[in-house]
């Protein structure tokens, strides 16, 4: 699912094989955007389960994967 997604979000066939083509096609946005985009991708997918118990816990864990994530790209 996470190959599949990250797919989604570059714009590429999301079969779940990251070759070539979703390497280019990641190669070509920007990092912040990336970034910004899967996080949202991700919590789109955790809202979609209506999960009420474990869905805060899902959406914090995101939220600290991205600030991370840009804190390393600057």
């Amino acid at each position: 699912p996470a190959a599949m997604m990250l797919q989604e979000v570059v714009g590429t066939k999301p079969d779940g094989a990251i070759g070539k083509i979703t390497l280019a096609a990641v190669d070509a946005v920007p990092v912040q955007r990336l970034i910004d985009a899967y996080s949202q991708a991700k919590e789109d997918f955790y809202k979609s389960l209506h999960n009420a118990t474990y869905e805060h816990g899902w959406l914090n864990r995101v939220a600290e994967v991205r600030l991370n994530a840009m804190s390393m790209v600057g």
